[in-house]
This record gives structure tokens, sequence and C-alpha cells, in this order.
């Protein structure tokens, strides 16, 4: 057998010495969600943001970064696009149409009134703000500008041609550029030297391209890029260049030929980077190009990451950030890059997360990156074993374990993790996705795009392929509730009907996997992700919702409705988790918790405080040793956990300026009523007016939207008999 040695490569992740409530970041820092903007506004300071209303920091050049989450109830919370005017105000926007704005470095933040309904899609820039208050943006052929902050827009002129924005770039408070498409395709820069007013065109193509960035080095040089592709040939890259302050532009270069790009920096001397980025998170890494003489010809300057945005704040120091919070960081005009933000570089996923007792756990992911603990996740070891994609694992005792990846390949420790031998498999293209062990000797594996399991009897020294007599599918969560009985399920996709159509389907062993018979199945885009079985008769599935069984699988209730995709862990008999959701009571209630997570790919409680998640579009860990956050209205969901009575709480912030959230539980339902008063008793804003179940609730209430001047306001909760009064300021 071929011998895998893992060597170890560093030690990390370490807890802060002092305690910090909810779940926190262990890798990367501060965040591990999608990062899709980046600004620096000197050497110094510079802002990204992203999923979950991420907003991240430095103060010293990217060596630590802060991160902030944006309160927000919007439903859509992945922050798209930012323009930091200087150090402490700081603009942001969403991909419909929301906007919050800073002007104290990040502490807080308002909620400004919905922007023009403007299409947030472009790759480029979708406003520019010339000043703390002035700012511009473009939608459907018409300048909108603001003067108070972003608080009002007005029209203050209207495009030839109505065309949608693309990238918008201005070069002094009067002078800036617009890119634009219409239909056609036409394909234009606009150049305006009042602030707006009136612009003209001063370049058009219509070789169905798309102008996607532009950049100035001074007033008057400045460059452009489109990208087209030739009836769905290889993306070409034009590159444009002005030397008058864009009256013409010429091209300059047309020999690039690669995928999606969306950023182009040049510097004084003629030097030249161009980021391709794919649309989507992938496991494809990003395509760099440079040139040194102006554009006119560009090298390969090699593949890394995988960045969405890139900034570079002087000559030869660049940022990049990118999927799963990565941020990279370049001292030589990008030549190179380094992750500075994780200890184990940019891993694409983590995929398994395994505790054979409370204190040993193991990780597997991308790039054959194994991490082991110790002490129940809060330090942990790093390993590889070659390049592949570890895909499922499982743990016999702290010592023995296999780990499955792709190709069918599977390894075996016996000593911790500190050697790995390579087991004999049958030939397969599949990654193995699930694996289970009865005892020492007696063990399970499945894979994808398949209709068998594998069994051993000497240890995974050989195996014999039980097969399925149902259709193809991608096999997983093997489990066995004793020595003879056992349960996984089979996902299957049908991409010809239409719509495509997802199947899960459940199967059932009683004589130690032997045989197989198929229970239940799930048709109607039903996709499970998540199999668990407490004993023989009671589990519970993930599929988009979460349903439960008592009676070993052959009719399955929703307890649920949720699009938690983060698999099943369960604790006791009364204590399951699933994601960001968890039940104290076998699933009849459930309370929503603040995981901060993205993307969850497993989760593990330890105890009723200590769990550990992964993340599925990163080498994201989580940890938590209070049990989690509850969520409050930082994304407007309410948690229908059951409590003992009736309460009001303190409004958050306070004072607040526009807006601020209202927390409330009832014990039982009701008609209830929730409404806003000033310091007459008049009302002013009726917040809550219905029936509602028992359960914790949070209501954002936005000053603005019932125009109300600064002051003191009351807020009364009515529920049957109770009724209480609380005050509140709003300070503007």
């Amino acid at each position: 057998m071929k011998r895998f040695i893992a060597v170890i490569i560093i030690l990390f992740l370490s807890q802060n010495i002092f305690a910090q409530s909810g779940w926190q970041w262990q890798n990367p820092a501060p965040q591990g969600n999608d990062l899709y903007d980046v600004q620096f506004v000197n050497a110094n300071t510079g802002y990204a943001v992203g999923e979950k209303a991420t907003v991240v920091k430095t103060t010293n050049g990217g060596l630590s970064w802060k991160v902030y989450q944006i309160p927000t109830s919007i439903s859509f919370n992945r922050l798209s696009y930012l323009c930091a005017v200087d150090s402490l105000v700081v603009y942001v926007a969403t991909g419909e149409s929301k906007a919050f704005k800073t002007t104290d470095g990040g502490e807080n933040w308002i909620n400004l009134p919905d922007m023009p309904d403007i299409n947030f899609l472009s790759n480029g820039r979708v406003f520019s703000f010339l000043d703390t208050n002035t700012g511009i943006m473009i939608n459907n052929g018409q300048t909108y500008k603001t003067t108070n902050g972003g608080f009002s827009w007005v029209v203050i002129s209207t495009l030839e041609g109505n065309p949608d924005l693309d990238d918008i770039y201005f070069t002094s408070n009067q002078e800036g550029y617009i890119s634009t498409y219409e239909n056609g395709p036409v394909y234009k820069i606009f150049k305006t030297t009042n602030q707006g007013l009136n612009w003209s065109i001063c370049y058009q193509t219509n070789n169905f391209s798309r102008i996607k960035n532009i950049q100035f080095i001074n007033s008057s040089k400045g460059y452009a890029f489109y990208e087209y592709s030739d009836m769905g040939g290889p993306h070409y890259i034009n590159i444009l260049k002005t030397t008058n302050q864009g009256s013409n532009w010429n091209l300059v270069s047309h020999s690039i030929t690669s995928n999606s790009y969306n950023r182009v920096f040049f510097s004084d001397d003629g030097s030249g980077i161009l980021m391709g980025v794919d649309i989507v998170p992938t496991f494809a890494k990003n395509n760099f190009y440079k040139t040194t003489n102006d554009g006119v010809n560009w090298s390969d300057a090699g593949i890394y990451g995988r960045a969405t945005a890139i900034n570079f704040p002087q000559p030869a120091i660049g940022y990049a950030v990118g999927f799963g919070g990565y941020i990279y960081k370049s001292t030589d005009f990008g030549n190179n890059w380094t992750c500075i933000n994780s200890l184990i570089g940019d891993v694409f996923s983590f995929n398994t997360l395994s505790f054979p007792n409370n204190n040993t756990g193991y990780i597997t992911g991308s790039e054959g990156i194994i991490l082991k603990t110790s002490n129940s996740g809060e330090n942990w070891s790093s390993s590889q074993i070659g390049h592949k994609n570890l895909t499922s694992s499982y743990f016999l005792n702290s010592n023995t374990g296999y780990i499955g990846a792709d190709s069918n390949k599977m390894y075996k420790t016996t000593n911790g993790g500190n050697s790995w031998d390579t087991l004999a498999t049958y030939t397969s293209a599949n990654p193995i996705t699930s694996i289970y062990f009865v005892n020492e000797h007696v063990g399970f594996f499945a894979n994808s795009y398949s209709n068998a399991v594998s069994k051993t009897t000497n240890a995974g020294i050989s195996w014999t392929l039980i097969p399925f007599t149902i259709i193809y599918g991608s096999m997983n969560s093997l489990q066995f509730t004793d020595s003879l009985t056992g349960f996984l399920y089979q996902y299957y996709y049908n991409p010809t009907g239409f719509p495509p159509q997802r199947y899960t389907y459940i199967y059932k062993t009683t004589n130690q996997g032997e045989t197989w018979s198929l229970i239940s199945s799930f048709f109607n885009n039903v996709q499970a992700t998540g199999l668990k079985f407490i004993n023989a008769n009671t589990g519970y599935m993930n599929a988009n919702k979460i349903l439960k069984t008592t009676n070993g699988g052959v009719n399955w209730a929703e307890v649920l409705n949720t699009n938690d995709q983060g698999g099943i862990d369960v604790l006791d008999m009364n204590t399951v988790y699933t994601g960001s959701y968890k039940s104290t009571n076998a699933g009849l209630n459930w309370t929503l918790y603040n995981t901060k997570a993205q993307s969850i790919s497993g989760i593990h409680y330890i105890n009723q405080t200590t769990g550990i998640i992964i993340c599925g579009n990163s080498g994201g860990i989580l940890r938590t040793t209070d049990g989690g956050e509850i969520i409050s209205s930082v994304y407007g969901i309410t948690s229908n956990e059951i409590t003992d009575n009736f309460s009001l709480h303190q409004n958050y912030p306070n004072p607040f300026n526009p807006s601020t959230v209202i927390r409330y539980q009832l014990s039982v339902a009701g008609f209830i009523t929730l409404k806003v008063f000033d310091l007459l008793g008049k009302e002013v804003a009726a917040l809550v007016n219905e029936k509602q179940n028992a359960g914790t609730y949070a209501v954002d209430f936005n000053s603005t939207e019932f125009n109300l001047p600064s002051g003191i306001y009351f807020y009364t909760l009515n529920a049957g008999e109770f009724k209480e009064t609380k005050k509140m300021v709003l300070v503007k």
C-alpha cells in the first residue's frame, strides 16, 4: 500500500483568551462569507463588503480586520458595492437598491431610503460620491443626484437612448465618465463636465461588447476595457486608451482570450493588471494578466485565488477580496499574491466534520486538507493528503479513521492522522460521498452517481459491491442505529425534465447491509442534504425543509419550513440542530440562531453550549461556547420557540437614526398591537396589528417611513391582558 505521510503544517486557530458570545469565526479572519467589492482610501485604511450584510475594515494595511454586520431586516442582504469617500464616510449598497452609510468609520450605519430602482448587477461601479454629501447614479438613462448624503435623489438629466449603466468614474468634482449599454446592442462611453447635468458621447461600439471598467490615471489619461465572445467562443479583451480627457479613445490591445473579466488597473509608468473572475463561486482560480507597455502587450501573470474585486491604493500594493471571505495582498503590482487572512490558504471548501469523542475532532476539505483538534475545537492542527478533494470521513475513535476522496480514493489512519494508508477500492471516477463503520471490521462506503454501496468485513482491506436495483444517483448519509439496522438516502437529478427535477429516495437495511430496501420516495424537487436517525424508528431529514419520521422512515412529516441546508445533528432525543436552527423538544418548536455563516456544510454540537460549524464556500470554521446567539431582526426572521411569559424589550440601538429594532415575546397566541406614540400621546405609527402565535418577534422601525422629527417617542405592546410601554429617542 502506498503510504501518505501527513506533514503537520502549523498550529493555528487559537481562541481569544477573553470569552466571546455567540458564534465566533476561527478561520478566516475576521469572517468567511463571500466578499464582492473592496476599496482603500489610503495606504492603511480599506473596506470590503459582501454576504450577510457584512463590512470588513482595516486601518493597518491589511494586518488585521474588523467586521461589521449592518443591522437590516431586508431579505436580500448581499452588499455588492461600496464607495468610500474618506476613512470615515462610506456608502454601501445591495443588489436591490438598498443603501446604507456610515459617518464614523463603520461603528454605526444609517439605513438610507430606497435608492432609485437601479439594476445593481453591473460588474463595475453603480454610483459615485464626489464628496460626503454629493452623489451621482444612472438608471434607465436618467441621471440621479443627491446633495444630502443619499437621503433623497432627483433626476437632473436624461441620456440619449435610455441606456443601462455598466460603470461610473469621476476624475474630479465636475468631470466624470460612464459606460452604458442599450438594446441593439449599442455600447457607449459618455462624459460630463458639469456633475452629470449634461452628457456627451465620446466612444461608441456595437460589436456585442460590454465596456465593463473605466479608470483614469490623471485628468487626461484613462483606460477602459470591453469583452466580447465570437459566437460563444473564447472571450476577447480589448483595451481602450485616451490621453486627451476622453475626446478620443484608441484600441491598444486585442489579444487576450480567457474567461470573464471585471477589473483592470494601470499605473503611471504604463504597467497594468487585468483580473479574470467567474460570476459564481467555483473551484476554478483567477487568471491574471500583466502589461508593461501601456496595454499593448499582455503576459500571463499566473492563476491564483478566487477573487471578485481588486484595488491598488499604491502603485505596487494591491488588495483583492473574493469568495469565502479571503483577502489577498500583492506588493509587486500583481506578480505575486498572498492570502493574508487564512493560515491554511484559500481552501475551496470544508466538506466533513467528525468527532469520535468530545475532545477529538477532524475536518476534511479540498486540496487534501485535514484539520484535527484534541481540545473540543479550541485549537486545530493542519495536515495534508496530496491535493485530492476529501469528500467524506468516519472515525471509529481518536486514532482510527477513514477518509474518502474524489476518484473513489480512500485513506485510513490508525495513529490519529500522523500517517495514512491508501485502501484498494474498485475503479471509479466518482467521489466517495459517505462512510460508516459498524465496528472495527465491518464498514460501508457509498459514492456519487452509483446504484450500489460497498462493504468490508476486514477493516477496509477488501470491499464487496452490493448493487441496488433503482436508478443511479448520489448515495449519502450512511448510518446504522444498531449492528443490523442502517439507513441512507439517494439523490437523483434529472436535467432533461421541464423544468429539471430533483428526487430523493430513502433506503433501509435490517441485515447489516447485505440487502437494502426502498422505504420512501420524494419527488417534486425535493433534494436531501442531510439525514440523521436517532434510533431505528426516529429520524430527521433536511431537504430544504426539515422532515421527521417516527416509524423507521416509512412516513415523514414536515416540522420546520426552511431553506437552511446545514445538514442535521442530534445531541439527544430532544435536541436537534440543523444549520441555523435548534429544537429542544424533538422538533415541535425551533429557535433561529445567528450562525453568521453564508454556507454551512457541517455542524456538530459537543454539548448544549459548545458547537462547531464548517463552511462549504471556503475553509471557514466557527465555534460557540455559549450555545449561540438567538437571532434578532438582523435577518428579519422570528423564532417560534415557546416562551414562559410576555415581555417587551428595550429597542436597540437607542438613541437611533433613522431605524431601530423592537423585540418582544409572546407566551400564547392572540391578537396583538405594537404602536408608537409621540410625547403628546398621538399615535404616529402602527407597526403590528394582527394575530400572532407564541414566540419571539423582532420589528424594524424606520422613522423615515413616517416622516418623524427628532424627539422622544413611546412604543406600546398590547397582547390581551398584557400591556407594556417603553421610551425611545430619535436623534437626527
